[in-house]
């Protein structure tokens, strides 16, 4: 049960901390956007300017989730 305590408090932070991140210091969507990410799997957040975080998800090789945009 404290492992599942541990992970629920660690993802929350994690989502907070998203949430706080002003949209200006994001990552436009775009096809340049593949060079600034790696090819670790990874978690990545879609936040709208004015709605604020749409959705977080996960990709085992973000290039190529993301190399012609967000679908």
């Amino acid at each position: 049960m404290r492992d599942r305590e541990s992970f629920d408090q660690e993802a929350s932070r994690i989502l907070d901390l998203l949430v706080s991140i002003p949209f200006e210091n994001c990552y436009i969507l775009s096809r340049d956007l593949t060079h600034h990410l790696n090819r670790k799997p990874s978690i990545y957040a879609v936040k709208h300017r004015t709605q604020g975080l749409l959705y977080v998800g996960k990709a085992k090789y973000p290039k190529e989730r993301f190399k012609d945009g967000h679908k």
